[in-house]
């Protein structure tokens, strides 16, 4: 997903981040630690001060926060058309990669987007607000209050009606195809889905997207 979007970050200045700290570099200009910063496990914004000839301060959101004369603080941008919509009341079962301090849900959005293997996340108020970063969206419930949504990878349009012969990985249950997408990145190069009228359906995660045959009911794709 990451390479997918090239990720700017905004500046203010005289401004610092309190805690959420993962982490510091070097760096003689405070422009340079956008790139640290997304290269970075978990760092989704940063405090750059002039501390040993210029410091980056990693953080893992920008929650709190505090005047501080020279300091320049950043915030990594993220794509939000790359998380789908957010369901309401809704948490995702399972699958944590990690948790990290987030204050709304568009800053789990911007987490997951810069934490390998991330699909999807929830958000609740937990510790003033909490990003609970997914691998996938597999199982769903409900929790008051809880914000959750999936990390949009790159696959290709679903081919309803098609089976992808052989090559099988793996299989993985699932709600609804477009879910096997997120599954699929970083493990498999397409899949296909067969839907279950008695609960989840089931995704086949394939090491190639050919060869196919016609199946009712079945959908697959590849990614790109």
């Amino acid at each position: 997903v990451t390479s997918a979007r090239v990720l700017k970050c905004a500046l203010e200045s005289n401004l610092n981040i309190v805690g959420n700290d993962v982490g510091s570099q070097p760096a003689a200009d405070a422009r340079d630690c956008c790139a640290i910063c997304r290269s970075t496990l978990g760092c989704g914004a940063y405090t750059w001060t002039n501390f040993n000839g210029g410091t980056c301060w990693l953080k893992s959101a920008k929650a709190a926060v505090e005047p501080y004369a020279g300091a320049v603080t950043g915030v990594v941008g993220y794509n939000p058309a790359q998380c789908g919509a957010a369901e309401v009341n809704v948490n995702y079962v399972g699958n944590d990669l990690r948790s990290l301090p987030g204050s709304t849900p568009s800053q789990c959005c911007a987490l997951a987007q810069t934490t390998p293997g991330a699909g999807a996340y929830t958000w609740t108020n937990f510790n003033n607000g909490t990003c609970w970063i997914k691998s996938a969206r597999t199982q769903v419930g409900n929790t008051n209050g809880a914000i959750s949504a999936v990390v949009t990878p790159k696959c290709g349009g679903l081919q309803q009606n098609t089976n992808i012969l052989k090559n099988d990985l793996t299989t993985v249950p699932a709600p609804v195809a477009e879910d096997c997408c997120g599954l699929c990145r970083g493990t498999c190069k397409a899949y296909t889905f067969l839907p279950s009228a008695r609960g989840p359906g089931t995704c086949y995660l394939k090491t190639a997207g050919t060869p196919t045959s016609i199946q009712s009911g079945v959908a697959s794709a590849a990614l790109n």
